[in-house]
């Protein structure tokens, strides 16, 4: 690359004095308390001073691991190569090995170093100085060895400031992008609210001219149900605390339930499926995994065989059964199974597969999402290290259910709201790695002598360099070694 003019190659041990760390070791350190920075007080562009310990050290130590103003702080493990500028004035405070301190000499200018490595570590320009390979390290040596453009000391300010201003652009619009998620989740939330309580589908319900009730559906099942050998049904343990419209009816999921065998139920116990049982193919297990990502296809998809699935049929679901996670912090995730091809669930989830003259399958979705059955799902939920809800006290619990048609109308509202939560979040992560993507080309652009003009007055680059290295040579030689001990 072909520098401007007035700029220079240099590296950063040219320009800087560079000092790693004191060696935490409590028994060979002597000396008096002080604290000190770890690694992790180290962010990109900012210290956490919120957890700060203690080490001995000597008064000399204390010199000469001394925290000023305008000292660059580099993280020499941990993640390598991680800085900030110092600027909390005067404090008795000394650092560890897993730092280093590069402290600029003459006008060079230590947040200009500090945008450099920022630079680096995005575009993967550190690693190749990087030892170790389980934990990395970034050694002193290497870290005085990096290369880079120089600029006048003027224009190096002139950067800085220039790199500061839009970084501060770019953070208020990074916070603006980080609400999105939560606004969309509000929205999701607020649409569920008025969906159990039927206002979402007021104005709808006002239209029709249809009086039948969900009320009356479910005692048409009653009585069908009363004529047929089938287990007792299980009816809501409680009501909930605010009205329903007059077309619904408080139903529990063991009367939503199907009326065919296994309708409702959890997954097998312990030794009826194990992880020997396990297979790369056949019939798909669900896991709680699948339920709260609500997806079910191949990735990392776990199989048993043919036998051991017959043996399993009890607990097999299929397309358009509802899915729901009784384990967890807390239990309570709801998806809707969409494979195409029938699958079995696994020990905490629990499967229902709904009435058709009861529910509709995407009513269920939301349903089981509504704040009054979360509520309950909470309530109902025991175990400290391991929280769970029991098959028995879900079956009772108590779900708003509207006439079939009002489902099908609230469904297709809700899945409306959600995609368009869906968008906003998709939208905003976007924007969000549009404003990395900026970040990255503004350092480029400025150390590329891009970003902002050249001056012809400014002194030049290597004038600086030549008299940091005057200055240097100049400069009394530190003395190596142990001094011997007289003979006498």
């Amino acid at each position: 690359m072909t520098l401007p003019t007035g700029w220079i190659e240099t590296t950063v041990g040219d320009v800087s004095a560079t000092k790693l760390g004191k060696m935490l070791d409590a028994n060979k350190n002597k000396g008096e308390p002080v604290a000190y920075l770890r690694n992790v007080n180290v962010r990109w562009g900012a210290f956490d001073l919120s957890d700060l310990l203690e080490m001995r050290v000597t008064a000399e130590e204390r010199d000469e691991l001394a925290v000023r103003d305008g000292d660059l702080f580099v993280c020499e493990g941990g993640e390598p190569g991680r800085c900030a500028v110092w600027r909390g004035g005067e404090r008795d405070l000394v650092f560890q090995k897993a730092i280093h301190r590069v402290r600029p000499l003459d006008a060079v200018n230590a947040e200009y170093i500090a945008a450099l490595f920022t630079h680096l570590a995005a575009r993967d320009g550190l690693s190749h100085l990087f030892t170790g390979t389980t934990i990395k390290h970034l050694p002193q040596v290497a870290l005085q060895r990096v290369p880079f453009p120089l600029p006048p000391a003027a224009e190096q300010r002139r950067i800085v400031a220039k790199v500061d201003g839009l970084a501060v652009r770019l953070a208020r619009a990074r916070d603006d992008l980080d609400r999105i998620p939560m606004l969309a989740q509000s929205l999701r939330q607020n649409a569920l609210s008025l969906a159990q309580f039927g206002s979402l589908s007021g104005s709808w319900r006002e239209a029709q001219l249809a009086t039948s009730s969900a009320a009356d559906a479910l005692d048409a099942v009653r009585d069908l149900r009363t004529k047929r050998p089938k287990p007792v049904r299980r009816v809501v343990s409680i009501s909930l605390n605010f009205a329903l419209p007059k077309t619904w009816a408080q139903v529990s999921p063991d009367e939503i339930a199907a009326d065919a065998p296994h309708s409702i139920g959890i997954g097998p116990f312990g030794s009826d499926l194990v992880k020997a049982d396990y297979r790369e193919s056949g019939t798909r297990l669900v896991f709680v995994r699948d339920v709260r990502a609500q997806q079910f296809g191949e990735l990392g998809a776990k199989y048993v065989n043919g036998e051991k699935a017959e043996k399993l049929k009890a607990h097999m679901v299929e397309s358009g059964d509802l899915l729901v996670t009784k384990m967890g912090d807390p239990p309570g995730d709801v998806a809707l199974f969409t494979g195409d091809a029938r699958a079995i669930i696994t020990a905490d989830c629990i499967k229902l597969r709904a009435h058709s003259q009861l529910a509709e399958p995407d009513y269920l979705l939301f349903c089981l999402r509504f704040p009054c059955v979360q509520e309950q799902i909470r309530a109902a939920t025991k175990g400290v290290a391991q929280q769970k809800i029991s098959l028995d006290s879900f079956r009772r619990m108590v779900l708003p259910i509207p006439p079939l048609a009002e489902q099908r109308q609230i469904a297709t509202v809700l899945r409306a709201t959600f995609a368009r939560a869906d968008r906003l979040e998709a939208e905003a992560a976007r924007a969000r790695a549009l404003l990395d993507r900026l970040e990255a080309a503004i350092l480029a652009k400025a150390f590329r002598g891009e970003l902002v003009p050249q001056d012809p007055k400014d002194e030049p680059a290597s004038v600086l360099l030549d008299r940091i290295r005057a200055e240097r040579a100049a400069a009394p030689k530190a003395k190596r070694g142990r001094a011997r001990k007289a003979v006498g």
